[in-house]
């Protein structure tokens, strides 16, 4: 059974993705060594492309399942979320593909090479490696975040090879020709197999046995000229007349190829409208892998925070001990970094800072030899990056006790934040086991769970972050004049998209440093309950400002109406994704809605909606009617998720459930 993509499969995959250039990057996401990337473009909607490493590239329809973000997709995200896909590229023939990506006017490329233990990293415009999923390391290529990137040696592209230099690759291998075409060409087995049938030769033949005198050298030549003409015909089929298909052999599907091949003319196939259609379907993921198949593990809210939270704690762990390992490493080599210094000083008297990183450039690039421990010079930080073993460091010209007391106080911060976060595990495993949570079993719908009593922040709109912190916004005028005067504190961040119609949204800190994820998700929020989503987009802007900032006061000789504000002063933007969830929460037991994330890290059952066709109505009798069949007790679904209830939790204008979940 096929286990990778040959690169005729690439070609022929590169040729259809063409069609998502200028697609807009959302969220990517790490599968152990699956890379995803969410892909919207206008007209074609949102689309996932599928990566994985030594093996495939591809779109998928599978809803692939992920509760925790990867470092190396907060990397990714960092550096390519909301930038736009500029091209789609294959190097020849071979199994490398390019995806280059632009943002800012920056520009980064992600490579995937296809081929056996190979690795997919992220370069800059330097071919600087970035971030990196790494596979087993070959021969002496190994990818390593901060070096430079080399592509491996490029095969010979078939398409563009002329008869004579065909005839010569095939007289000089001392192999058959079918086995020439597979290695030397990059066809592959069968497509090498696929070519010499076509062309009616012998697969067994080698060239460099044949006389290149007489009669034999004419022999040699026709034989050539014929592969020459069977190649090209080839590869005109497969740009003009494609017909994507998995083979079958008693009912098994055994291949996956994009055009009717000769020694499959027998078997059974399934075909496709596209190949990456063909591609998804024949590497079907793993079950436990996406999202609505039966798990052997049901995990509860809890122990999803609890997995969270410990892998928080090994990231700042990790962190301090970089830090740590830093500062170190400057007192280790100090002799070498204050040469550096004392030489960095010295050229100051007669260049400026960005004359000496030209210089150092120019000199790694024609005697790499000559570096030392210097990597390069930032001028606009004016620091200089320096390798000391196995740590990468930045130094001013203040000197090296300065620098190592800089990456000292970072691990200090990480120290009090692994203290914060061993505290707030201790506390989560206290609550699980007062709840008598069992790790493999699901919680059960019972009306003891149903609160009896209200939280004051449910009169608003509101959702509980991914991170366990309250955000709450105004359902109307009069709501957002209750927050402002009643609920808002010196302490809290406050939301507000830049649209008609946005709730005012407050993060309720209380006093915590609050992570990024739950400021994206308060602003996806924002944005979702905006009419934003009522005009049918896909993505909107909001800005964050802190609560002293908003006032009710206008400027002279103007008016502010009820439930509108006044911000003053300097504001950060974000630009976000429309996308909302509404959930059934089990402990307690109570209907929630917001950010996707958000939800889905709270419930068990979830409904994920964008803008589409249903009324409130007709959308919330729809799920109503899901539920029902969910819980044991009609009446009990009532009194969780009445349609009324869940009405209350849509956003404005109309939308469409594009995935649900439900265990």
């Amino acid at each position: 059974m096929k286990r990778m993509m040959s690169g005729i499969d690439l070609f022929c995959v590169v040729d259809e993705l063409k069609a998502f250039e200028n697609a807009k990057v959302g969220k990517l996401y790490q599968h152990p060594n699956i890379i995803r990337i969410s892909l919207s473009l206008a007209g074609k909607g949102r689309h996932n492309l599928i990566i994985d490493a030594g093996r495939r590239i591809h779109l998928t329809h599978h809803t692939y399942h992920t509760r925790i973000a990867t470092s190396l997709a907060l990397q990714l995200r960092k550096y390519l979320q909301g930038a736009r896909l500029s091209s789609v590229h294959q190097r020849g023939l071979d199994r490398i593909c390019e995806l280059t990506f632009e943002r800012g006017g920056e520009e980064k490329k992600l490579i995937c090479e296809l081929f056996a233990k190979g690795n997919v990293v992220l370069v800059d415009e330097e071919s600087r490696i970035i971030a990196a999923l790494r596979q087993q390391r070959y021969m002496e290529r190994v990818v390593r975040v901060g070096e430079t990137y080399s592509l491996p040696a490029q095969q010979y592209d078939p398409r563009t090879l002329t008869e004579r230099a065909l005839g010569e690759i095939l007289g000089a291998s001392d192999m058959d020709v079918v086995r020439t075409l597979a290695t030397s060409l990059g066809f592959g087995k069968i497509y090498a197999e696929e070519v010499c049938a076509r062309a009616g030769i012998n697969k067994h033949l080698i060239l460099s046995d044949m006389d290149e005198d007489g009669a034999g050298g004419e022999e040699r030549d026709t034989v050539v000229a014929i592969i020459h003409k069977t190649i090209q015909e080839l590869f005109a089929q497969l740009s003009a007349e494609k017909k994507p298909q998995i083979v079958l052999k008693d009912g098994e599907a055994v291949d996956c190829v994009p055009i009717d091949l000769m020694m499959y003319e027998e078997m059974e196939k399934q075909y496709f409208d596209t190949m990456n259609d063909a591609l998804d379907a024949f590497f079907k993921p793993p079950v436990e892998m996406f999202e609505g198949a039966v798990k052997r593990e049901v995990k509860s809210p809890l122990e999803v925070r609890l997995e969270r939270q410990l892998a928080t704690l090994e990231e700042y762990e990790s962190r301090q001990r970089l830090e740590q390992a830093r500062a170190e490493s400057l007192y280790a080599h100090y002799s070498e970094v204050e040469a550096v210094l004392n030489a960095i000083r010295e050229g100051l008297k007669n260049h400026t800072w960005r004359e000496l990183m030209e210089i150092v450039k120019k000199t790694r690039a024609e005697h790499p030899e000559m570096m030392g421990i210097l990597e390069e010079i930032d001028p606009r930080e004016k620091t200089v990056r320096l390798k000391l073993g196995n740590y990468v460091v930045d130094v001013g010209l203040d000197g090296i006790n300065a620098a190592s007391q800089r990456y000292y106080a970072r691990a200090k911060r990480f120290a009090k934040k692994i203290e914060g976060a061993r505290v707030a595990i201790t506390e989560t495993r206290r609550v699980i086991e007062k709840s008598n949570v069992k790790p493999t079993r699901p919680s059960r719908f019972s009306a003891s769970n149903i609160p009896r009593k209200k939280a004051w922040y449910e009169r608003f709109r509101w959702f509980i972050s991914s991170d366990d912190i309250l955000v709450v916004g105004g359902r109307g005028a009069d709501t957002n004049e209750e927050l402002y005067s009643k609920y808002m504190e010196k302490r809290d961040l406050v939301l507000h998209a830049q649209a008609h119609g946005a709730p005012l949204t407050i993060i309720k800190t209380e006093g915590k440093e609050v992570p990024e994820t739950t400021i994206t998700e308060a602003a996806i929020f924002a944005v979702s309950y905006s009419n934003v989503w009522k005009a049918g987009q896909y993505e909107g802007e909001c800005y964050l400002v802190l609560p002293h900032q908003v006032t009710k006061t206008p400027e002279s000789g103007e008016y502010i109406a009820k439930g509108s504000f006044v911000i003053r002063g300097e504001r950060r933007y974000l630009s976000v994704p429309v996308g909302l969830c509404v959930g059934v929460e089990e402990n307690p037991l109570r209907l929630i809605g917001g950010p996707t994330s958000a939800i889905k890290s709270h419930a068990s059952i979830w409904f994920r909606l964008l803008p589409g066709e249903l009324a409130h109505n007709d959308l919330s009798r729809k799920i109503y009617r899901r539920l029902i069949g969910v819980f044991d007790d009609k009446k009990l679904a009532k009194r969780v998720a009445s349609s009324d209830k869940i009405t209350a939790f849509l956003p404005p204008g109309t939308s469409s459930v594009v995935e649900e979940h439900i265990d």
